[in-house]
């Protein structure tokens, strides 16, 4: 089934809230989508700048908040 949106009328709080919908029904399926290598890959070099003392922090609801605001 294909599924056609408005997106040209649609405001981009409207596009970010249906793609929360979306990936919350994609989510609760997990089991039957495994993640691809390079998600391993990518954890893993995480991990190692974590190690080495290489990783830098924000605080995510801070983060949220700025990416919400330059979206809307």
């Amino acid at each position: 089934m294909l599924v056609t949106l408005p997106l040209e009328k649609m405001t981009m709080p409207e596009k970010i809230s249906t793609m929360e919908v979306l990936w919350e029904n994609i989510t609760q399926d997990s089991e039957n989508y495994p993640s691809p290598p390079w998600h391993g890959e990518i954890l893993k070099h995480r991990e190692n700048m974590l190690k080495n003392g290489e990783a830098v922090f924000e605080d995510w609801e801070l983060v949220k908040k700025e990416l919400w605001d330059e979206l809307t």
